[in-house]
């Protein structure tokens, strides 16, 4: 996702943190990034953060991409985030999920966990306000479903 877009779903303009995590238990850390001719793509898997100042705090929309050895039980765990509420989503990735994360007092915010193929993604918006109303919410839940359509669009 480019900071542009980031920007436009937190409302102004951004700021970017790029992290990549530790390798995979499995992936000796000296690892190459190539094996053979082709790339290892847990060697691509990466989490960023964009985040605004608001007049309510911060704003921070997360993305983490992770690769899945056995998809079944890695995604499965990546589930549990969502907690019991989810909803299905159609068209997105291989599957995806809305999680019902109504979020705190101090703040509104949505999540979706997907994959495309073997790749997971999660995605979170947190605004730095007060629990949205209804239709705060759903916008909320719009936007954050615009941004899991990049992803997994950049993932396919």
């Amino acid at each position: 996702m480019t900071i542009g877009t980031a920007s436009a779903l937190l409302g102004g303009e951004a700021k970017m943190v790029v992290t990549a995590p530790d390798p995979h238990p499995a992936t000796p850390p000296a690892a190459d990034m190539y094996t053979g001719q082709e790339v290892r793509a847990d060697r691509l898997d990466t989490s960023c953060e964009f985040s605004r100042a608001t007049e309510g705090g911060v704003a921070r929309l997360s993305i983490s991409i992770t690769t899945m050895r056995k998809i079944e039980p890695e995604f499965a765990a990546l589930l549990d985030h969502c907690g019991g509420n989810r909803v299905a989503l159609k068209g997105l990735g291989n599957e995806a999920y809305r999680c019902a994360k109504p979020g705190t007092e101090q703040s509104a915010q949505s999540m979706i966990v997907g994959r495309v193929r073997n790749r997971a993604f999660v995605i979170e918006i947190a605004l730095g306000l007060k629990k949205a109303d209804a239709a705060g919410q759903k916008k909320l839940s719009e936007e954050v479903e615009f941004g899991a359509e990049q992803v997994a669009g950049n993932l396919f």
